[in-house]
Formats: C-alpha cells, structure tokens, sequence
C-alpha cells in the first residue's frame, strides 16, 4: 500500500511540476517594489507568519498584496484601516488585501481569478512568498497564475519556481522547529531583513481601549488582576469538556487566587456560559466575541491557560505566561511567552489530569499571587 501511495505522489508532484511550475528571474530580484504574501489559513498560521509582513515592510517594498481566507483575513483589518487612513490623508496606501476561499474548498476557479486580478492592478509581481504551507493542486494553480518573477516558500517544494534560497527554512520547518523562526530565517536568508520570530496580531486602538474600559469598570485593571483560560480549539480532540474546565479553575485558584475570565468564538458561548455559572472564579465579559476582543483580554492578563489554538499564539504575541494543553507536542505551535508550561495529554486535551495541571502551574511563578 505505502508503495502505491508513494507512486501517487510521485505523479502528483510530477503533474504539477508539468502544468504549473515555470523558470523565475534570477534571485534575488532587483528592485522588489510589489510583494504577495499567499496565506488563505487558518488565525494561528497568519500570527505565525507576520515575521513575513515585518520584513518586506522592513526592506521598503513599496505595495505589500496579501491575499488571505475569510477565515483569517480580519488578523489583517487593523492594517487595512491604517493604510486607507494614510491615502485619505494623501499618502501612498500601500497594503492591499484580496480574499478567497479556504484552500481545503479547491475553489480553483476563485483562486485564479484572485490572481489574475491582482496582476491586471499591480501588473507583475516582482516576490510572492507562498505561506500556506501547502503543496497541493490549489496552491500551485495560485503560483503559476500569478506567475511573479520570483517565489520564497518553507514547505520544502521542489518546484523550480521558488528560489533555492528557501533550502534553510524549509529544512527548519521540517524539523517541527517554532514556525515564527522559520520564517524569520527565510526573510533573512532571502536578504529581506533580520526580524525578530515572534507572533503578532495588530491591535485597533478603539478595542484595546474598550476592553480596558470594561476592565477598569470591574475592578481588573492591572496585569496582575486576572488570568484567561480558553476551552476550545479548532478540532473536538482539542476541546475541553466542562468537567476538566471546572477541575481547572478550582487548582487555579487555590494556586493564584485569581479570578479568571473565559474568552471564546460565538459558537463557544454556551459552554463559556455554563462555565461562569458554574464557578463564582470565571467571568464570561459582556464584549463581542471579536478575535480582537479576545487579544486585548490577554493582553492585560497576568497568565493565559488553553489548548493549543489561536488563543496559544495571542498569548505568545503578547508575552504573557502561558500553559498551554496539547494533544500530541508541536514544536511549530510552542509558546513563546515566558514563563510557559506545556502539557501533553493522552489522547483529546479533556484527558488533562489534575497531576499535569499542577506540575503546569508550578512552572509559571511570575502569576502567582498571595
């Protein structure tokens, strides 16, 4: 079987190598004025990947094109809004955002089409650093169609198109090492700019504002005053049940004494709501249930405690202490907060012992409080 899956790919890589792949100009490319950012993925991916956008920003490319998914293309709001602010106030605008689909929908027809319409706007692109990450049909069909006159990528392609300059990173990111560092390697391999490998989302003003209003309302105002736990990740092995969350505010709180705000999507507001009844330690804010909302909470928060999602890398843009609950060890999605504390459970994250937590909460002496 693994022989006939391996002559499977093997065909596959070849297909796309004969209808999409083509010869670049030299690198490195000489001026770069306009660059794509190619990353319809998920909110984790793109927190990941800003060392991309500090980069290109860093080495003066003149029009950044980022083409991202409705999944994740409000990560990049704050920095539409400054940008049209600077044209209405007669500056250059010069960060543009298309969307598409998520990849995993192969709406070719889409992607094509967003391609083209980027050229016919900005003419050819002189770099597109590919950061989906992904290798498939959809993918290529983006690259090809764009047709820019070089391509940066980390997921190890052997298509022709990207430069061999990407080797290193793409070997980093085979690795399993920390993503935000593969990326930050490559831009400086690529001699965009050496940037720090961090994670990052933009936040507005007006919401971190807000929340700190509500904060200062409620008498949690200061980085000490509060942690954050989040119960939900992306898939149900990385859920946690109301059970285990309750387990978890109780040792919290004998641990730190401090009363913990539940920060979730729309569709995580039931069970966040029977979890502030439950326990007279958790709060549910009445904010919008905003990604943004979310980053400013754990902004001001003394520690952050969640499975391994979106909610993990919020927590390392800010440098705030985390424990974070994976079901199997990741060292692309390690936190970068400091202190953290990983923990790996066996099997689905609801599996979270009290002996895990506790040895967790150990590692994190910068939230306690007595």
């Amino acid at each position: 079987m693994s022989l006939v899956k391996d002559w499977e790919r093997g065909l596959t890589k070849w297909l796309q190598a004969k209808r999409y792949d083509y010869t670049p100009a030299p690198y490195p490319v000489e001026p770069t004025r306009t660059a794509v950012i190619f990353i319809p993925r998920l909110i984790g991916d793109t927190l990941a990947a800003f060392p991309v956008v500090r980069a290109l920003q860093a080495y003066g490319v003149e029009h950044i094109i980022i083409v991202a998914s409705h999944q994740n293309a409000m990560i990049f709001d704050p920095m539409i809004e400054q940008s049209k602010e600077a044209a209405n106030n007669g500056k250059q605008s010069n960060i543009t955002l298309y969307t598409i689909p998520p990849l995993k929908e192969r709406n070719l027809k889409a992607i094509r089409k967003v391609a083209k319409a980027i050229t016919v706007a900005h003419g050819r692109i002189d770099l597109c650093v590919d950061a989906s990450i992904k290798k498939g049909h959809p993918t290529a069909l983006f690259i090809s169609t764009l047709h820019a006159r070089n391509n940066l990528q980390i997921s190890n392609s052997s298509l022709r198109c990207y430069a061999p300059v990407c080797a290193h990173a793409s070997q980093l990111y085979e690795e399993d090492v920390s993503l935000p560092f593969c990326w930050s390697t490559l831009m400086k391999d690529a001699g965009i700019a050496d940037v720090p490998a961090r994670f990052e989302i933009p936040l507005p003003d007006t919401i971190d504002d807000e929340v700190v209003q509500w904060l200062s309302n409620h008498q949690l105002e200061g980085n000490a005053a509060y942690g954050v736990i989040n119960l939900d990740g992306s898939q149900p092995s990385r859920q946690i049940g109301l059970d285990t969350a309750e387990m978890i505010i109780r040792l919290l709180w004998q641990h730190y004494h401090l009363p913990m705000i539940v920060v979730c999507s729309p569709a995580g507001e039931e069970k966040a709501s029977m979890l502030a009844k439950r326990s007279p330690h958790v709060i549910l804010p009445d904010l919008p249930r905003s990604i943004h909302h979310s980053a400013a909470l754990i902004k001001h928060a003394a520690f952050v405690i969640t499975p391994d999602t979106a909610i993990l890398h919020i927590a390392s843009a800010f440098d705030r202490p985390t424990i974070g609950i994976y079901r199997e060890y990741k060292g692309h999605w390690i936190p970068t907060g400091e202190p953290h504390a990983i923990i790996v459970t066996d099997g689905p994250v609801d599996n979270l012992s009290q002996s895990q937590l506790e040895a967790a909460i150990r590692c994190i002496p910068l939230a306690e409080r007595h």
